[in-house]
């Protein structure tokens, strides 16, 4: 399905496996597993794909494992044309954001300020609308380096339902999925979201498809 989109690049934003830890009577074979089925899967998708560690990819309390298989740096920056995109280890709402990630953020921002516009993807939302309860701890500061270095629109994943928001100029977009199955209890959620951006408009479409998955089938 996404292959049909022909997107430029596909950004997944994080928990690609259910991890666990050796106290739970997860081992690290089940984890290599799933991460050998998603290395599978992602032969499949024809456009480039960039992957967020999100909270179930932690296995014994540890991303190691992650960015063993998975093969991406927890954060790091990329342009496509004139379009620069910002990849952040932002794991959930709790915890503060290393100094050493704040500091190449900051450095990061002030190299393309200039450039075309500015994305930046997290697994746990930085900003969400106040009745949705999600926000980190560093927010405060991190939107305001946003809003001096002209950020154009920020994403993350981790919810379950789509929230878009727009404060001090800036877009806050938690592009929430589920629905794989029956037993999900939003089922009817969607599965991924086609983002357009043509250099002055951003648009974002959600997309469901049909999955099966055991016995269940979604339509």
């Amino acid at each position: 399905s996404i292959n049909r989109e022909n997107p430029m690049l596909v950004i997944h934003t994080g928990n690609v496996i259910q991890g666990g830890s050796g106290s739970m009577g997860v081992g690290p074979g089940d984890i290599a597993r799933q991460f050998r089925k998603f290395l599978e899967q992602k032969k499949r998708l024809a456009p480039i794909l960039h992957v967020i560690a999100g909270t179930r990819d932690i296995y014994d309390g540890s991303l190691d494992l992650f960015r063993r298989y998975a093969g991406d740096k927890l954060y790091y920056s990329f342009n496509y044309g004139t379009v620069h995109f910002i990849i952040l280890n932002i794991m959930d709402g709790d915890s503060q954001m290393d100094p050493e990630q704040i500091k190449w953020l900051t450095d990061d921002l002030a190299r393309h300020r200039s450039d075309g516009a500015i994305f930046v993807f997290t697994h746990h939302p930085v900003l969400a609308p106040p009745y949705s309860g999600m926000r980190c701890l560093d927010a405060g500061r991190l939107h305001e380096l946003f809003v001096n270095h002209s950020v154009t629109a920020v994403f993350s994943g981790s919810a379950r339902r789509l929230y878009d928001f727009t404060k001090d100029g800036i877009r806050y977009i938690t592009a929430g999925c589920g629905g794989y199955n029956l037993e999900d209890r939003d089922w009817g959620a969607v599965q991924y979201y086609i983002v357009r951006y043509d250099g002055a408009a951003l648009s974002i479409r959600p997309a469901r498809v049909n999955v099966t998955a055991g016995a269940c089938t979604i339509r």
